[in-house]
């Protein structure tokens, strides 16, 4: 206390070093005169000793993906002894030296990580200080190498194949995927049908022009820290559509078969030309026309088939029309009876070949029939 004093061993220096305290202790000096002439004290002063202070420990190592914030790092324990009043500085260490980090002085700290660290927290409890131990914070690398190839086209009604997915890069090495489809490049987008968390994706059997994407991730990078693909786009192509226009089909020898005959309806959507068969023997091939084709002989006919090609590769059309020319006209007809009484009624059969392309005159001399 400040009224019972004693000596300290070897006191007679002229300053005094104490050794490490263990509690509050007042000290004096005692100056005696060496002329005998007696002794006087000088003021007492204190040194104060706080409790023993510990500045508490923090949570452990962690280890997050690229660009996302661990756990907060806090307290394990609150810190105690010292003044009792406590100052936090959180501290990062750059590779030679532990820094302050700017306006990091709360009690706990958050924080996004794009790179390892090593962290720790300074706590003051003036004139006392103490260090917690080091934490790492292990960050993984970006998800990176996201992409697809495979065709980009394919037609109506089949499937595109297999769609090749590159190996992904960053995290921890580990992925999982999940293929997703929609309308559109901006979707919306829904998990695609079939096995849909592989590598690669078969696409089904498509009827429209549709878009695909992977969405890759790893244990810790998952959720927002995923990685989605460009939007990949298939398009369906059409099968080609057949039409023409027919102004005849019968005429007399020559029949020109030509573009005003028969002429195909122009579709460039979905044909890139037209074939031409006359009785299956191919004569001609035209983006825009029928290159003709002509029956030299009367009583002759023939099968003309137009195919419309695919403007890509996908499934041709066809029609095809049997055309005729007028056969030679060879008048024949027999009679019932070619003598008799009279009244006599003599019958008349019309046996002239290809009957059917023909009207006929009947000419009974005075009379005259049309039938």
């Amino acid at each position: 206390d400040s009224i019972n004093f004693s000596d300290i061993v070897n006191p007679n220096v002229f300053s005094f070093q104490p050794a490490n305290l263990l509690q509050t202790i007042f000290y004096r000096v005692n100056i005696i005169s060496n002329t005998g002439c007696g002794s006087a004290n000088t003021n007492i002063i204190r040194i104060k000793v706080y409790p023993l202070f510990a500045g508490a420990s923090i949570n452990k190592s962690q280890t997050i993906c690229y660009n996302s914030a661990p756990d907060t790092i806090r307290l394990l324990t609150n810190p105690i002894g010292g003044s009792g009043t406590y100052f936090y500085q959180w501290q990062i260490y750059n590779g030679s030296s532990w820094v302050d980090i700017p306006s990091a002085t709360l009690i706990n700290y958050s924080f996004l990580a794009t790179t390892t660290i090593k962290i720790r927290r300074l706590v003051n409890a003036t004139p006392c200080s103490d260090v917690s131990l080091e934490k790492t914070i292990y960050v993984q690398p970006p998800l990176s190498n996201n992409t697809i190839n495979g065709n980009t086209q394919t037609c109506i009604n089949t499937s595109p194949g297999v769609l090749t997915g590159s190996l992904p890069t960053g995290a921890d090495g580990n992925y999982t995927y999940l293929w997703q489809t929609g309308p559109s490049a901006t979707g919306p987008w829904t998990n695609a049908t079939g096995v849909v968390t592989q590598k690669d994706y078969t696409v089904p059997v498509l009827t429209t022009t549709t878009y695909y994407r992977r969405f890759v991730t790893s244990a810790l990078c998952n959720g927002n820290q995923g990685l989605y693909s460009l939007p990949y786009q298939i398009i369906v192509r059409p099968n080609a559509i057949a039409q023409w226009v027919i102004t005849k089909d019968t005429a007399c020898k020559p029949f020109n078969i030509n573009n005003t005959v028969v002429s195909p309806v122009i579709n460039t959507i979905t044909n890139g030309s037209y074939s031409w068969y006359a009785n299956n023997v191919f004569y001609g091939n035209s983006a825009t026309i029928n290159p003709g084709y002509t029956l030299n002989n009367a009583g002759d006919s023939v099968t003309i088939k137009m195919v419309a090609v695919s403007l890509y590769g996908c499934k041709n059309d066809s029609l095809q029309h049997k055309f005729f020319t007028i056969p030679s006209v060879l008048t024949a007809f027999t009679m019932s009876d070619s003598v008799g009484c009279g009244p006599l009624t003599v019958g008349f059969t019309n046996n002239t070949p290809n009957i059917g392309f023909f009207t006929y005159a009947w000419n009974f001399g005075i009379i005259k029939a049309l039938i």
